[in-house]
């Protein structure tokens, strides 16, 4: 090519090779690769040797970016290098071979170092995933933060791996997995967060998709939150691929969050353990344990499993085994591990079986140093050596096992204290459980009153003496009190018939805390909605029943429901009319009035005219009698031949494009953003008036009313205007019954509110706020419930809450009974997003519980402001481990549960001081570790009498408590039998662990 110039040998052009003119330049003894590879023109500069151009599709970009020296090798297209600021450098990118793809991910960048360096291999040991910078959030949505790293470790040595790195760092760790505990336990270090209202959290749900950056090339699945990194890969409103696309939008997500932290944090993701390691399980048991699994009538059954894994992941997998598997024990919500569920000391209401944490027989963890301990009590389940050789991690300094003594405590002590250890010990690789043969469960729920209850409870005693003896711990009838409460829930007796006395396995006593107003016509003034849960064991059914309902359709029939019956307007108009006036107040609808016109003859009475500005048309138009309403403008009747047909009128026009005018003069459209819609809709001429958006006319059969018909600014609907005509039926009840069908006890209120001819439009914009929401269901409830607040509506907020809880225990019926047969029932569908909460768990002796809860619960509900949660009793027998909850022989565990708006915050606050005030008198109480506990403090603690018992037999003289052994055993984690030096930084150290003193 003309007046090139190629360099002298030991350069060698190749056969058709085509150069590029100067002022190109080859550099000597580089090789070029032949056609149809093409070089670049200057400035682009190729480098001497070892470099090799690749052939095309390849394609080099031309200056300012800069090929290296072997050992980088450009691979062929559909990879194009990227232009400078990215630099190539001396390594095959991060350890590893690019796969032929635009390296848009990863930059060496500002100064960036590669960690860990080549040769760096993605998910094999030595290595383990982190993302860097990583966001998390609990699921009530209490704490919410950016951990700087974020560990995904997929085995034990991982675990041990990240323990040690963030130990090498001086950085606080904490494992976590389903982020359900309400509590600081799951903080690590001192990191303290702020509590989101529903506007921030709806902002942080705005914000954080598009404020997630991917490494494109080095761990593409794990997101990071970076400002300063513009080669994250992040996504746009559109859903858009971005390069750089997460920078901007950080800033926005981090001003939602609380401010800087006083300190980085690691975290530990444990949802990638989450495997069954049940056939590695026979190969490692001890000879008493592999007796004791043979066949037999006395054959136990033993499970190991990663502790990652869910509550509602781990049913099914035991279901699937050979022979079919259950717990037996219940134990935690649906979405939170196994290890969480364990070290909160989580449980069901199974009140004569062990609990959950009780059927620990084992536990793998990585305590301080990253060491690997196995702990299993009095019942032997692992061979020693055979574990070493499976685990070689472990060996027979870190096995506590047997019956002898190990640093002054038996191996039960152990196992009893790292079982419920809030994750201030290490992180929970996975468990051994005791498990039983799967049989059918049989529940039954019934609804009911407390009085109610109370009076068939304890019928030889009155309502007053039983309320007494409730707020009066020194009556003489306190104790009989109590145990009747307790026998109620227990026995069965609530089961409709249908549980026989001594076969109930479950005791859930669940309340509605508001009291019914003196307004409701369901409930007496004072008094309160409850339910009582019992299960009985039946055969394996084949087909569960009942089918599953349809969601959320079961709660909004059984709102509906409960708010009839609370106004009782089945069969009764008038009823109706004041729920409709009273939601219309509550949800801000405006009310007009209304006056009547000249020749207009009115039916008497007990047909009711409403006020102006209402108009009545002149006769021949008839309105007929009772139980027919007019409704307010601006609704205006409509000449004769129309008749009114005992029902509430309204017509709501439903849209379409393209609308075709008729030529009938002298007809005015309004302006856009009016829409009418095409032909064959036929809009009738002047003095006709339409008016602006938002009226939406629908087609034909709909046709305009001439004036004195205004239409106004809302949506008409009119689909079956033929029925209208011929008087056979309210159309409007027509079309909602065939959209609200599903709904059916909604459809007589919906009715009354939607078509009351009101002006809806703050209606349209709350559901238009809902609609645009990110925070879907947390803004749902908030626009749904601070109405009702605000208002100091109890009379909508008291049956609204019994609805809700109503429908999701399966009482939303006639007979107020719900009957569930199954594998595995009674798990309430939480949705898997989160929901803003505020939650406490009280743990007490029978004696006290239940005039705690009547005083403290049920008789400081504010009748002013409506409390938007819930209360559960559960009866469960003694624990065995240390800090366990459930310190009693027979523990009544109060739960209490709301919404995370202002009043339920507080209430739950108030709660908190009250049980710690308790405490402070020397009473028995324990809060739960995974729910809100952040006022207790280590005098709390010492005060508890149940802790001041002594822990199992440990030759010490004089014994142990509970409390002085479980500090002992985490002592002695720390110290790794000497391994660890005193100056070990302390990772698994938080505020929770510090105010409670636990060492």
């Amino acid at each position: 090519m003309g007046i090139h110039i190629d360099i002298p040998p030991p350069h060698v052009d190749v056969p058709v090779h085509i150069d590029v003119p100067p002022p190109h330049v080859d550099v000597p003894v580089h090789i070029d690769v032949p056609p149809p590879h093409i070089d670049i023109p200057p400035p682009h500069v190729d480098i001497p040797p070892p470099h090799v151009d690749i052939p095309p599709p390849h394609i080099d970009i031309a200056p300012p970016h800069v090929d290296i020296p072997r050992p980088h090798a450009d691979v062929p297209a559909p990879h194009i290098d990227i232009p400078k600021p990215h630099i190539d450098v001396g390594h095959a990118d991060l350890g590893h071979v690019d796969l032929g793809h635009a390296d848009i991910g990863h930059i060496d960048f500002g100064g960036h170092a590669d960690v860990p360096p080549p040769p760096h291999v993605d998910t094999v040991p030595p290595h383990v995933d982190v993302g860097y910078n990583h966001w998390w959030q609990n699921w009530p949505r209490t704490h919410a933060y950016i951990a700087k790293k974020m560990f995904f470790p997929t085995s034990v040595d991982e675990i041990a791996r990240g323990v040690r790195k963030a130990e090498a760092d001086n950085v606080p760790l904490r494992a976590v997995g389903g982020g359900w505990s309400f509590s600081d336990v799951s903080l690590p270090g001192m990191v303290a967060t702020g509590r989101p209202n529903v506007q921030v959290s709806d902002s942080i749900d705005q914000f954080l998709p598009l404020a997630e950056g991917f490494p494109g090339d080095d761990q593409p699945s794990i997101a990071s939150i970076d400002a300063s990194n513009d080669w994250l890969i992040g996504y746009d409103e559109n859903n858009v691929r971005l390069l750089g696309g997460a920078q901007r939008r950080v800033p926005q997500l981090v001003g939602s969050l609380t401010g800087v932290q006083p300190q980085p944090a690691y975290l530990m993701n444990t949802r990638s353990l989450k495997s069954t390691l049940q056939a590695q399980l026979q190969g490692i048991l001890s000879p008493d344990a592999i007796k004791a699994t043979q066949p037999g009538p006395s054959q136990k059954f033993y499970f190991h499993v990663e502790g990652g894994i869910t509550m509602e992941e781990l049913g099914p997998l035991l279901d699937s085994q050979s022979p079919r598997l259950q717990l037996q024990a219940s134990g935690g919500n649906p979405g939170a591990t196994l290890a969480g569920s364990l070290s909160t000391a989580t449980h069901g209401a199974e009140f004569n079986l062990p609990l959950l944490i009780d059927r620990v027989k084992a536990v793998h963890f990585v305590g301080p140093g990253g060491q690997q301990w196995w702990i299993e009590g009095n019942a032997s389940i692992a061979d020693a050596a055979k574990l070493q050789n499976r685990y070689p991690g472990l060996d027979p300094a870190h096995i506590i096992a047997g019956t002898a003594p190990v640093n002054g405590l038996l191996p039960q002590d152990w196992l009893n204290a790292v079982v419920v250890s809030m994750g201030c010990m290490g992180v929970i690789y996975s468990v051994v459980l005791e498990v039983f043969p799967l049989s059918g469960s049989q529940e039954v729920t019934t609804q009911t009153t407390w009085l109610n209850f109370l009076s068939k409870a304890l019928p030889k005693l009155t309502i007053p003496q039983i309320l007494g003896a409730l707020r009066n711990p020194a009556d003489p009838l306190a104790m009989k009190v109590s145990n009747g409460i307790k026998d109620a829930i227990t026995s069965g007796m609530f089961s409709n018939g249908l549980i026989s006395a001594g076969m109930n396995l479950y005791a859930d006593l669940a309340f509605n805390p508001n009291p019914a107003p003196k307004s409701s016509k369901s409930l007496s003034p004072g008094d309160w909605d409850c339910w009582i849960v019992n299960r009985q064991a039946v055969p394996i059914p084949f087909d569960p029943q009942p089918p599953g309902g349809s969601g959320i359709t079961k709660v909004v029939d059984g709102v509906f429901r409960e708010i009839g019956n609370a106004f009782a307007i089945k069969n009764n108009p008038g009823n109706l009319a004041n729920l409709v006036r009273r939601l219309a107040d509550v949800y801000g609808v405006p009310n007009p009035f209304h006056v009547d016109i000249p020749l207009h003859v009115d039916i008497p009475s007990p047909h009711i005219d409403l006020a102006s500005p209402h108009i009545d048309v002149p006769s021949p138009h008839i309105d007929v009698p009772s139980p027919h309403i007019d409704v307010p403008s601006p609704h205006i009747d409509v000449p004769s031949p129309h008749i009114d047909v005992g029902h509430v009128d309204l017509h709501i026009d439903v849209s379409a494009p393209f609308h075709v005018d008729t030529s009938f003069s002298p007809h005015i459209d309004i302006p856009s953003p009016h829409i009418d819609v095409p032909s064959p809709h036929i809009d009738v001429p002047s003095p006709h008036i339409d008016v602006p958006s938002p009226h939406i006319d629908v087609p034909s059969p709909h046709i305009d009313i001439p004036s004195p018909h205004i239409d106004v600014g809302h949506v008409d609907i009119n689909g079956v205007l033929g029925t209208l005509v011929n008087g056979l039926a309210n159309p409007f009840a027509g079309l909602l019954i065939g959209v609200l069908g599903f709904v059916p006890e909604a459809a007589l209120v919906l009715e009354g509110l939607i078509l009351a001819g009101l002006d809806l439009a703050h209606l349209v914009s709350v559901i238009a706020r809902i609609a645009s929401s990110h925070d879907t269901l947390d803004v749902a409830l908030d626009a749904v419930s601070k109405p009702m607040a605000d208002a100091k509506a109890m009379d909508l907020a008291q049956p609204f809450l019994s609805g809700i809880l109503a429908s999701t225990l399966g009482t939303a019926n006639e007979a107020g009974v719900g009957v569930f047969t199954g594998t595995s029932v009674g798990s309430v569908g939480f949705p898997s997003s989160g929901l803003l909460g505020a939650g406490i768990e009280i743990a007490m002796p029978l004696e006290t519980a239940f005039g705690f809860m009547q005083t403290q619960i049920l008789d400081k509900m504010d009748p002013t402001k409506p409390f938007f949660g819930y209360v559960s009793v559960r009866i469960t027998p003694q624990t065995n481990t240390l800090l366990g909850m459930q310190q009693w022989p027979t523990s009544v565990m109060i739960e209490v549960v709301s919404f995370g708006d202002a009043w339920g915050i507080q209430f739950i606050s108030q709660l908190q001081a009250a049980a710690l005030a308790h405490i402070n008198r020397g009473k028995d109480a324990m809060l739960h570790w995974g729910l809100e506990n952040d006022q207790m403090t280590a005098a709390h603690l010492n005060n508890i009498p149940a802790l001041q018992n002594p822990s199992v037999a440990h030759g010490a003289q004089p014994p142990l408590s509970k409390l002085a052994a479980f500090k002992l055993v985490r002592g002695f984690l720390a110290a790794n039998n000497g391994l660890n030096p005193p100056t070990l930084f302390r990772a698994f150290n938080n505020s929770f662990t510090a105010r409670l003193n636990l060492g």
